[in-house]
């Protein structure tokens, strides 16, 4: 809202002043109603609406980035916290975000993304094929360790 109401005031200002509006009448001088300082007064709000955009969407992209991680969090791994590190690997955002902020990143997890994005469509389809995928892995895991499965356990 903020942003939307500063893109029309900049709209109106720059209107009234191609228009010959206040500006160029108080400074009764030639060069202020030539576009050149205008241009400049578009460049500078323009660079300001941009920073404006980025100061307020970075952190809604943030917050958009912990909501989803927290309630796939939730959805996995209230009953059972042994397939953190696999949600770490196969979980897009997470992926994503080691790939982009760690230098060894791509090297490291390369053998994983075949497996990555063959899983990658079970996060698409909350929550069904998300449980399906959490029970199924899980019964994997536990018949690993050579133990009886139990999701509550």
């Amino acid at each position: 809202m903020v942003l939307l109401s500063s893109q029309i005031s900049l709209i109106t200002n720059l209107l009234s002043r191609f228009a010959g509006g206040r500006d160029c009448i108080r400074a009764r001088r030639k060069y202020a109603c030539s576009p050149k300082p205008y241009l400049e007064t578009i460049k500078n709000r323009l660079s300001s609406q941009l920073a404006n955009f980025l100061f307020l969407s970075f952190p809604l992209s943030f917050s958009f980035f912990f909501s989803s991680f927290f309630s796939s969090f939730f959805i996995f791994f209230f009953i059972n916290f042994q397939l953190l590190i696999s949600f770490f690997v196969l979980h897009p955002y997470f992926f994503i975000a080691f790939l982009l902020f760690t230098s060894r990143g791509l090297s490291l997890f390369f053998p994983l993304f075949p497996l990555h994005f063959f899983f990658s469509f079970t996060y698409n389809q909350l929550p069904f094929f998300s449980f399906v995928y959490f029970v199924f892995s899980n019964i994997f895991c536990r018949s690993l360790n050579g133990s009886n499965f139990s999701i509550f356990q």
